[in-house]
């Protein structure tokens, strides 16, 4: 009985083929990858800022936080304030 073998260029062309589609499907990855990792670094800060409210609360004891760039102000009874940026230049 005869086996058939693949050719060279049956090979090659099917290794063309694949790393044509990888160049393709690549950058929809990384954005994936990208956007995954703004969730998570959005996520842990969003963990600190409710840890800070719990720990003002069990401790009686204000505290400030930071989320998505904003400062916040934690009071003794666990309530979250904005904090204003002011406009001084001086």
């Amino acid at each position: 009985m005869y086996k058939h073998a693949f050719t060279l260029i049956e090979l090659l062309v099917v290794l063309i083929i694949i790393t044509i589609v990888m160049a393709l499907v690549a950058p929809m990855g990384m954005k994936t990858l990208e956007s995954f990792e703004n969730f998570t670094n959005n996520s842990k800060q969003y963990n600190k800022l409710k840890l800070s409210q719990f720990y003002s609360f069990i401790a009686l004891e204000p505290s400030t936080a930071q989320y998505n760039n904003k400062n916040y102000y934690i009071s003794s009874k666990g309530v979250i304030y904005a904090i204003e940026k002011s406009n001084d230049d001086d």
